[in-house]
C-alpha cells in the first residue's frame, strides 16, 4: 500500500512539474529575450579628445547620432563662430555667437529629425596644420546631410570650414573658433544654423 502511494505521489509531482514548465514556456515571456528599447539619453560614443584629430572624430560621431550632449562637449568655453558673408548679411543673429547659440541651434535640429533618418558629415580636401603647441588649424570642404522634417530647409548643406583647435588647461582639445565659407551659391552650414536657431 505504501509503495502504491509513493508511486502515485511521484507521478503527480512529475505532472505538476511538467505543467509548470509548459506554462512557463508558452504562457509567460518573463525569460524570453525582449526587443531593445531606445536609449533615454543621447547615443553615440565620445572619445576623450587627447589629440586634435579626436575632436574631428567626435564631431563626425555627434553628427551621425545627432547627440546633443556629445556635440556640446566639442566646444571651448570661449568658442566663437563666424558665418559666411551671405549669412552674415541676411541674418541679425550672429553677434556674440558662442556655445549657447551653438547648443540652441543643434538641439532644435535634433528635435526635428525624421524617424530612421541617417545623418552624415563628409569632410574632404582636409589639412591639419600646427599653429603652436596648443593650437592647430583644421581646414576642409564639407557636405552635411541631415534628415530633418522642415520642408523649408534643405537637408544637404555644403561649404568649407576652418576650425581652430586648442588645448585647454584640462589637457583636452576643443574647437575654439569656427569660420564658415560658402562655395558658390550652395546652402551653407551657416544657413542651416540660422534656420534652426530661430
Amino acid at each position: 500500500m505504501d509503495r502504491t502511494f509513493e508511486k502515485h505521489r511521484s507521478g503527480r509531482g512529475w505532472i505538476l512539474l511538467g505543467g509548470l514548465l509548459l506554462l512557463t514556456l508558452t504562457g509567460c515571456d518573463v525569460f524570453s529575450p525582449r526587443e531593445p528599447e531606445p536609449p533615454i539619453g543621447d547615443g553615440g560614443s565620445y572619445v576623450q579628445p587627447d589629440t586634435p584629430d579626436q575632436v574631428i572624430e567626435n564631431m563626425e560621431t555627434a553628427i551621425s547620432t545627432l547627440s546633443t550632449s556629445n556635440y556640446r562637449r566639442l566646444f571651448a568655453s570661449n568658442f566663437t563662430f563666424r558665418p559666411t558673408p551671405t549669412a552674415l548679411a541676411r541674418e541679425q543673429i550672429w553677434s556674440g555667437w558662442g556655445r549657447t547659440e551653438e547648443d540652441r541651434y543643434f538641439t532644435s535640429l535634433a528635435s526635428a529629425l525624421l524617424p530612421g533618418g541617417s545623418h552624415e558629415l563628409d569632410l574632404d580636401d582636409a589639412t591639419l596644420s600646427v599653429a603652436s603647441e596648443s593650437r592647430y588649424i583644421y581646414e576642409a570642404s564639407y557636405v552635411l546631410m541631415v534628415q530633418h522634417s522642415r520642408q523649408d530647409v534643405p537637408r544637404a548643406v555644403s561649404g568649407r570650414l576652418v576650425w581652430v583647435l586648442t588645448q585647454e588647461s584640462d589637457g583636452l582639445w576643443y574647437i575654439s573658433e569656427w569660420t564658415d565659407q560658402e562655395i558658390e551659391n550652395s546652402f551653407s552650414w551657416s544657413d542651416l544654423k540660422a534656420a534652426f536657431y530661430k
